[in-house]
């Protein structure tokens, strides 16, 4: 796995290249995401900090289904065998 230092300038250097591995993407992206609610969050009003809390479940739904998901997968693989 390779190495980033969350800085704003790193996430946003590694989301600007294409080359970037799927991992470093998805830490870069969710880095800048946390960069501009450190940022921002006092300004909030309820509406926007609402959005802001589903789309931050959203995120943690998509990580855990991805792993359930590969994890079902290896057992369909090791039933297989």
């Amino acid at each position: 796995m390779g190495q980033i230092h969350l800085t704003r300038p790193n996430c946003e250097t590694l989301l600007q290249d294409a080359g970037t591995e799927p991992g470093m993407r998805a830490v870069a992206a969710l880095g800048i995401a946390f960069f501009e609610l450190n940022d921002h969050a006092d300004k909030l009003d309820g509406t926007h900090r609402g959005i802001c809390l589903k789309l931050i479940y959203m995120c943690q739904e998509v990580i855990h289904t991805a792993e359930r998901d590969a994890y079902e997968d290896e057992e369909d693989d090791d039933a297989d065998a």
